[in-house]
């Protein structure tokens, strides 16, 4: 059974996942600064859990899977860097909770440490496709945050979830459908990736442009820099 299965059977929970008017307005330009520098933060706090739950999932994993979930754990290490540099230039804070959606994300990561191998290894190449799916939606767009776009929506990344996909493929047994826990946490992948990019707009005061995660600041557009706040 494909891993790429379970996208088609459940199309319209992954096209909710995947196309969200938060990606719209990134590839338009549309996008407030201040939603993106809330999804910014909360996801540098999502990547930080990610890295601990592949840690743990490297300590059980079989052989033939070292090599991927090691280069894993390292791209994920320097990701958190990637993201401390953006967050330190533009003097965000990271003094914050964690919001609803990224507080489920940490406990549906902390699950899986208890499920067999061929379910979580499955979960994992779900969550990477996500995000692989959503960014190239988002492709080509507005210069603000293109250069964004183009850190996750790349040939690397693209051929790195295919070495997922061969080991989430690899670790099924037979060639029937999936069990009904693998389909039944695929769907709720497809569900915190949409509230994720949902998260954004429910935690911000749109009206002041204020944010729980620290304001955006500076005046110059630079490449690589979290997109400015329009003047007053």
């Amino acid at each position: 059974m494909k891993p790429a299965e379970l996208i088609r059977t459940y199309a319209d929970a992954w096209r909710a996942a995947t196309h969200h008017p938060f990606l719209q307005g990134v590839y338009d330009g549309t996008l407030k600064p201040a939603l993106f520098t809330t999804w910014f933060v909360q996801d540098y706090l999502f990547v930080r859990d990610e890295f601990v739950a592949v840690a743990h999932l490297l300590t059980r994993a079989p052989r033939s899977a070292y090599k991927v979930l090691t280069e894993m754990l390292v791209s994920t290490e320097a990701e958190i860097s990637w993201f401390e540099e953006h967050v330190k230039e533009q003097h965000l804070s990271l003094d914050t909770s964690l919001l609803p959606a990224t507080e489920s994300y940490r406990e549906f990561f902390r699950d899986l440490e208890q499920l067999p191998y061929p379910v979580v290894i499955t979960m994992f190449w779900a969550v990477e496709r996500a995000y692989l799916d959503a960014w190239s939606n988002a492709a080509y767009g507005d210069f603000r945050y293109r250069d964004f776009v183009e850190h996750w929506a790349n040939e690397d990344f693209g051929r790195f979830v295919q070495e997922l996909e061969q080991l989430a493929e690899q670790a099924q047994i037979g060639s029937g459908e999936y069990d009904p826990l693998t389909a039944s946490l695929f769907q709720q992948v497809a569900r915190l990736e949409h509230d994720f990019w949902e998260m954004a707009y429910s935690s911000l005061d749109i009206a002041t442009g204020a944010e729980t995660s620290g304001e955006l600041r500076g005046e110059e557009e630079k490449p690589q820099t979290l997109p400015q706040q329009d003047a007053p």
